[in-house]
């Protein structure tokens, strides 16, 4: 018993001595949240503040935090359509696929209140 506690010290020891240091993971930040395979809304510039990330879309984005959406990322491979009214009414603005990211003026002035998928074209309902 006594020599397993020796070797553990040694080896802890060791550790320190070649200056190795174990950290933990730091969480992603800004547009990186996003998770693969969603559309994320965020409520600041640059992919800050709170984050909302959609699959199929939502009818009430406000539910999830969102209200004014200044930036966002799309990681799916669909188009989508954000609309400033609740239940996809209002103002429509198409969100390209694969890979678009960045800040959208048009979502800073005109409130996103519901997002989905596109099937068509982008007209309120």
């Amino acid at each position: 018993m006594r020599s397993v506690k020796i070797f553990a010290a040694a080896v802890a020891v060791s550790g320190l001595a070649t200056g190795l240091l174990i950290t933990p993971a730091q969480a992603a930040t800004g547009y990186d949240r996003c998770p693969a395979n969603h559309m994320c809304l965020f409520s600041g510039l640059n992919g800050t503040g709170t984050i909302a990330a959609y699959t199929s879309g939502s009818q009430d984005t406000s539910e999830q935090g969102i209200t004014k959406a200044p930036s966002g990322w799309n990681r799916t491979t669909s188009q989508w359509c954000a609309y400033e009214g609740g239940s996809y009414r209002g103002i429509a603005t198409q969100v390209h696929p694969a890979g678009r990211k960045g800040n959208d003026p048009s979502w800073n002035i005109h409130p996103v209140y519901s997002i989905k998928k596109k099937s068509g074209n982008c007209v309120p309902s």
